[in-house]
């Protein structure tokens, strides 16, 4: 019996496309649990920067580590 090659067809390279929204915010709410929003543009994200609430603290690079890792 004689085996039979499979003949492979050539792969199709996906095309490369950017984020849709490459920049992303994450602070953590009043309730204590972080949050992300992205955004499509930098001029969005420093107006949402400028306007989060004190309420809102910054999230450590330490504790972005931490959410990574899970």
């Amino acid at each position: 019996m004689i085996a039979r090659r499979s003949i492979a067809k050539p792969r199709r390279r996906r095309s490369i496309r950017p984020p849709t929204h490459p920049y992303t915010l994450v602070s953590r709410a009043a309730d204590g649990r972080p949050r992300a929003e992205r955004f499509k543009n930098a001029a969005d994200y420093h107006r949402r920067l400028a306007a989060l609430p004190a309420a809102e603290r910054a999230v450590s690079l330490d504790e972005l580590i931490d959410l990574l890792e899970v």
